[in-house]
């Protein structure tokens, strides 16, 4: 896992660097997985494998991925908060699928569109 990660650290770094190099806008987004947002989906998951809610610590990919960007200066958004106080009243995601359904998509578009309008 550590050698994934510093992986994944140069490509965001290279890609960062290849956006400021065109000057191009670039704006990361972190996607929630549904174990994140579905709380049924989490307890199915969970009683599949014999474990319990605190035995993980959900969001730790969110802060791993947080951390970096904000010591790089990258422009991010992270969809977990947005799409948790949605998925409380609405499906986001289609059935035994990790892709968004239609409500999803419009949500992660209208946020992404409001961070990308105010990166300079």
């Amino acid at each position: 896992p550590q050698k994934s990660w510093e992986q994944i650290q140069k490509i965001l770094l290279s890609f960062q660097s290849n956006c400021l190099n065109n000057q191009t806008k670039c704006l990361v987004v972190i996607i929630p997985d549904e174990n994140q947002v579905n709380q049924n989906v989490l307890d199915q998951a969970l009683a599949n494998v014999g474990k319990v809610q605190t035995d993980l610590a959900l969001d730790y990919p969110q802060q791993l991925l947080t951390k970096f960007l904000k010591e790089n200066q990258f422009d991010y958004l992270d969809l977990l908060p947005s799409f948790q106080q949605a998925g409380k009243d609405k499906i986001l995601y289609h059935p035994r699928d990790t892709h968004w359904n239609i409500a999803g998509n419009q949500l992660a578009a209208q946020e992404i569109y409001r961070v990308m309008e105010n990166i300079k």
